[in-house]
């Protein structure tokens, strides 16, 4: 019986501590947007967020983020926001940890945007 405990307290240890970007990482991370022209509408996935200069928290889950930045008489800019693996979760991936590098590709916390969004816009005129 007391072997059948140390079983459970370890699957539980590997379970609870093994998923270090989950545990670690906030749900969203902030990122500065800006443009030249200033006053640009940013959208995430479809979704306005902003007006440029703006700092939006974007929240980490699975999938692509799109961005779209949009302003009248400018030729709008569509792009994937930028990310990269986190330390901790690459330290999971070293170090083994199998099922918190899983848990933390599921749940997207595994990641790191982009701190900055610079865009110059192209005005209609010279677009053509």
């Amino acid at each position: 019986m007391n072997s059948l405990y140390r079983y459970i307290l370890c699957a539980a240890s590997i379970i609870l501590f093994s998923s270090c970007a989950t545990i670690l990482q906030d749900d969203s991370q902030p990122v500065a947007f800006s443009s030249d022209p200033q006053g640009a509408i940013v959208s995430i996935n479809g979704m306005p967020s902003g007006t440029t200069p703006c700092t939006i928290m974007v929240r980490r889950s699975r999938g692509t983020k799109m961005i779209e930045l949009k302003k009248d008489g400018y030729q709008t800019v569509t792009m994937k926001l930028e990310e990269s693996i986190d330390a901790a979760a690459f330290g999971n991936i070293v170090l083994g940890g199998v099922i918190g590098g899983a848990v933390d590709a599921i749940s997207g916390k595994g990641t790191n945007f982009k701190d900055t969004v610079q865009v110059k816009l192209v005005p209609l005129s010279i677009a053509k």
